[in-house]
């Protein structure tokens, strides 16, 4: 087995949704006592948001691998999900024992776990602590989401303002950083009355990130659109795909959302709206349509999930 080509192979399995090989690969990886594999398999079971087996996964690691700080880490970032803070506590403090450990990395996700259990003090200490000049998008997002969680949207305003040179210059890898830190932007415009501007900017947010699910969220807490004739879709569309360097050839695409409107075609008109990948619009139809069963007419109009992206070349 080459791990690094394994490694890579199972990376590009996540990226097109083929979790059942990814997950068999990476179960492979941990049979060769490889410990990426503990890491690979809970980005699928994360993808697939089965947080309880990301957990699983990752205390199993540890018993194979107890001085890993960034199994100790995730193990943290996960029990913070399922509000197990006090769990979540103990594991990052156990990542910050470790040799060689990225301090500043946990500390952002220790602050993160500060910020959701309301230790607001704590979170902002937690945060500067983190040095200057290392995970600065990371950061700004992490002190953005506690003004935002303290209701500080003036502040919130101000340091975008203050921050211009740095979210202009935001690596690739950190987009979904840079896609949460719009988000917090656009919440604070919205509450601070600047609709128009907000809009502008919740959208912006979904170029850097398609799948962020709190942008989608504010969309339809901002246009608050409630239908009796509601319904809960799941859509899967095609079309044309534009994103390729080979102009030569014709490329299309697959991809699904879950989507409540009061019709299939108002349906397909929110995917045209808000879909940030580069596609022909035009082109875009609904390939299957599931209606399922929920009472939608309670819930608001809009886009609800996102899910990723199967790209073919046309001709084969």
């Amino acid at each position: 087995m080459n791990t690094e080509n394994t490694i890579q192979e199972i990376n590009e399995l996540i990226d097109i949704c083929d979790y059942k090989k990814a997950k068999k690969l990476s179960k492979g990886l941990i049979r060769n006592k490889i410990i990426d594999g503990y890491y690979l398999l809970t980005t699928v079971y994360d993808n697939q948001d089965k947080l309880d087996k990301c957990i699983k996964t990752l205390s199993t690691g540890l018993k194979k691998h107890p001085n890993d700080w960034i199994l100790w880490m995730r193990l943290g970032n996960y029990q913070s999900d399922k509000k197990e803070y006090a769990l979540a506590l103990n594991s990052f403090r156990k990542a910050l024992e470790q040799v060689n450990a990225d301090k500043d990395y946990i500390n952002l996700n220790l602050a993160i776990l500060y910020n959701r259990w309301g230790k607001l003090d704590n979170a902002k200490e937690t945060i500067d602590k983190v040095s200057a000049g290392s995970y600065d998008i990371r950061k700004l997002r992490v002190q953005l989401s506690i003004l935002l969680d303290t209701q500080q949207y003036q502040e919130i305003i101000e340091n975008i303002s203050n921050n211009k040179v740095l979210l202009k210059n935001t690596p690739d890898d950190e987009y979904s950083d840079l896609s949460l830190i719009l988000y917090f932007y656009s919440y604070a415009l919205w509450k601070t009355n600047s609709i128009k501007k907000s809009i502008e900017v919740i959208k912006e947010a979904l170029f850097y990130d398609r799948l962020n699910k709190d942008a989608y969220w504010l969309i339809r807490e901002i246009d608050n659109n409630y239908s009796s004739n509601n319904k809960y879709f799941r859509i899967l569309i095609t079309g044309d795909w534009l994103g390729e360097d080979d102009k030569e050839k014709n490329y299309g695409f697959y991809s699904s959302y879950d989507i409540v409107a009061d019709s299939e075609q108002k349906a397909l008109d929110l995917i045209k709206e808000f879909e940030t990948a580069p596609i022909d619009k035009d082109s875009v139809k609904i390939d299957e349509i599931e209606e399922i069963k929920f009472n939608a007419n309670e819930n608001p109009s809009g886009i609800y999930n996102v899910h990723g992206f199967s790209i073919f070349d046309i001709e084969e």
